[in-house]
């Protein structure tokens, strides 16, 4: 009876350490991780993605939309629509990158965002890519350098993803729209309307007269009237 009786308490004891140890919490009150640290994964899964989205493989794939949609597991529902956005807008030298049997790799610096603070749902960095051009030899054809400022991880449903990412679009030189010629074109959410500006007249200063300039001549054609056709008409008497 004094065995069984000891046994017990060791069981009971097992179990009420199990618990303390599994939940850091109730039996020693918070757990010992400060604001700092951060759920397992999180670097790993920001190296992962950022791995994922820029190396592109033009003798493959049509497009770096390959890339993005090996990368959507990383990312939230709320960062899918830019990937789709950008996907069929390869940049301007795909198809250059294509006939080289290229293959573009990517190294980057990962470094704090200034201004933020990590939690335990949320993680922010400034990230700078490298993507590197090789040819089929492997030898450099170049290096494409651009910065994603921020790149913001969400915590949920117990994993990490790419909840923002803000200059997706400068990867590869620069992802946009092409012409009909094969040529790059300004996308549209870049495009800012440039206002006519006029120049005020030079003002006088210290006694000082403003030098003044002829400006050129420019014609204009008055609606309603016929624009000069070159016939000589002859003077009136």
């Amino acid at each position: 009876m004094r065995t069984a009786s000891r046994l017990h308490r060791m069981a009971i004891s097992l179990i009420l350490f199990l618990t303390c140890a599994f939940t850091l919490t109730g039996c020693f009150g918070e757990a010992a991780a400060t604001k700092n640290e951060l759920p397992v994964g999180v670097d790993e899964t920001l190296k992962t993605a950022i791995d994922t989205l820029f190396t592109w493989r033009p003798a493959f794939d049509k497009s770096e939309a390959a890339a993005f949609q090996r990368a959507r597991p990383y990312v939230t529902a709320e960062v899918l629509p830019v990937l789709i956005d950008l996907e069929d807008e390869p940049p301007a030298q795909w198809d250059t990158w294509a006939k080289q049997g290229a293959f573009l790799t990517p190294t980057f610096t990962i470094r704090p965002a200034p201004g933020t603070t990590d939690t335990y749902t949320q993680y922010t960095r400034w990230v700078t890519v490298t993507q590197h051009i090789r040819n089929a030899k492997g030898e450099n054809l170049g290096d494409l350098t651009f910065d994603l400022q921020p790149v913001v991880l969400t915590f949920a449903d117990g994993a990490w993803r790419i909840s923002k990412i803000v200059g997706l679009e400068k990867a590869g030189g620069g992802i946009c729209p092409r012409n009909a010629d094969g040529t790059c074109r300004t996308p549209a959410r870049d495009q800012t309307p440039v206002l006519p500006t006029t120049a005020a007249p030079p003002v006088a200063t210290g006694g000082t007269t403003p030098s003044t300039t002829t400006a050129p001549t420019t014609t204009t054609t008055t609606p309603g009237l016929l624009p000069s056709i070159g016939i000589n008409i002859p003077p009136l008497n």
